[in-house]
């Protein structure tokens, strides 16, 4: 009995998708702490919103969160910072 080109061909495919698929492991997240960026100066709405969300997801996420105040420019230097970080979810603007 011969298979047909086409079950062969996808049954090929298939295997070489699922060898390809199993050793890219995703790695846990987070490895390091979280850094939240704020826009605004300590103290105020924005900076205190950003503390009361970190200490409930630092405890979910099982590692730390950082709040990290850069005030200037009506926002646009932390952004830029947060812009320049490398885009690995470690780094957040709030």
């Amino acid at each position: 009995m011969r298979i047909p080109a086409i079950v062969a061909t996808v049954t090929a495919a298939a295997v070489m998708i699922v060898g390809a698929v199993l050793p890219a492991r995703a790695q846990a997240f987070p490895e390091r702490p979280i850094t939240l960026v704020v826009g605004a100066s300590a103290g105020g709405s924005v900076d205190l919103t950003a503390r009361l969300l970190a200490d409930p997801l630092s405890k979910v996420l099982g590692t730390a969160v950082v709040v990290e105040n850069k005030t200037g420019a009506s926002g646009n230097v932390a952004t830029a910072h947060v812009a320049r970080a490398k885009p690995d979810g470690y780094t957040l603007l709030v």
